[in-house]
């Protein structure tokens, strides 16, 4: 795996609801005490660690790393699309794992080992989506990181830094003599719905190399999706090669889109088990078939911001989140039942199955008071 230094630290106190995070970098943040706040905390250092500053993080924004970029961050960066493949490859990623050593008597075969292969970078990311028929154009606006080499800087009075004595580099093969340091970036373009027809590019100004490419197709009956334009964006990084030691400085880092339009985006069911014979599919098709989507993402996620059923922004994110709306079953109290009803001790008392099955009215000396109608009206 990458080197990769997580930024935030973990606390425990002693009373069990108070747990905050904090961040070396930023003495100064303030402390989390609620779980919800706790899993925003984690969410955004999992981001600043596996991908990188997000667009409004001021923080980090204009940070310098001590090697490369791609060997910092997990992903979240785009390659460009005219790459060799040499240079489009995880050069530190190894797919091949053993099984852990175990004590094995000579009789035992040797497992096959599986060949290893590299893990290829993506060259683009985007989101497809429905529209109104009457929706002309779309509001984007594109974020990334791009990041620049500069020579290290020499403490010529500490002498670790000693080119005859400094042996850091034999011990971290990763370090080199260069920082490197980040410009954030944002451009955000009008573009308009083109009729149906193949992927349109669009350069994206002040980038260098990247671009929007658009493509609109009709949804298909048989796709059982509501009728109107199917909108593909995809952000491609198109930049010019460069050579493998400052490949870097042609990639495209923490790169997000954010979609706007005046009109709410159609939302969209997902049909996977409506034609299918997968009982389980059919099952989730039936229990969900009030949930929907208003984006899909490629090679990357998407979110929404909805207000009911309506949505007027979609965008993408490399790390997923869904709200799960918590559960709690009605207490008999709140159903205006006995609150032995349910009493698992009363339950246990009763002298065999028939009892329990007969019993349908609560009795002086029932010691499950109207378990049949209560258990009934509970479960309703």
């Amino acid at each position: 795996m990458r080197a990769a230094k997580l930024r935030c630290k973990i606390r425990h106190y002693s009373d069990r609801d108070k747990i905050s995070i904090a961040y070396p970098d930023n003495p100064h943040k303030t402390v989390s005490t609620t779980s919800a706040q706790i899993r925003e905390e984690l969410i955004e250092a999992l981001h600043l660690d596996l991908i990188g500053p997000s667009p409004d993080d001021s923080l980090h924004a204009d940070e310098k790393l001590d090697r490369e970029p791609s060997r910092w961050y997990l992903c979240g960066f785009l390659v460009p699309y005219e790459a060799k493949p040499s240079d489009r490859a995880d050069s530190t990623a190894d797919d091949e794992f053993n099984a852990p050593n175990q004590d094995k008597s000579d009789d035992d075969p040797v497992p096959e080992t599986t060949s290893a292969r590299k893990a290829c970078f993506p060259s683009s990311m985007g989101l497809s989506f429905l529209i109104t028929s009457n929706t002309t154009q779309l509001q984007v606006t594109a974020t990334w990181g791009d990041y620049s080499p500069s020579p290290r800087p020499q403490e010529t009075n500490d002498p670790s830094e000693d080119p005859k004595t400094d042996t850091d580099k034999t011990r971290n093969p990763l370090r080199n003599d260069f920082i490197w340091c980040r410009s954030p970036r944002q451009e955000t373009l009008t573009v308009s719905i083109p009729s149906y027809s193949k992927p349109h590019p669009l350069e994206i100004p002040n980038s260098q190399g990247l671009q929007l490419v658009i493509s609109v197709s009709p949804v298909s009956q048989i796709s059982h999706l509501p009728p109107g334009p199917h909108v593909s964006l995809f952000l491609v990084n198109k930049r010019p090669p460069a050579d493998s030691e400052n490949r870097d400085t042609a990639y495209a880092f923490q790169t997000a889109l954010t979609i706007r339009s005046t009109t709410s985006f159609v939302p969209r069911p997902d049909p996977r088990g409506r034609d299918t014979e997968d009982r389980d599919e059919r099952t989730a098709y039936l229990q969900y078939r009030d949930s929907f989507e208003f984006a899909v993402g490629h090679n990357v996620s998407a979110w929404d911001e909805r207000n009911g059923d309506r949505c007027h922004t979609i965008g993408t994110t490399w790390i997923p989140r869904a709200e799960v709306e918590k559960v709690v079953p009605a207490s008999p109290k709140d159903l205006g039942l006995d609150e032995n009803a349910l009493n698992i001790e009363a339950l246990g008392n009763i002298a065999d199955f028939a009892t329990l099955r007969d019993r349908s009215v609560a009795s002086p000396n029932s010691t499950a008071p109207g378990f049949n109608n209560s258990a009934r009206a509970w479960l309703r």
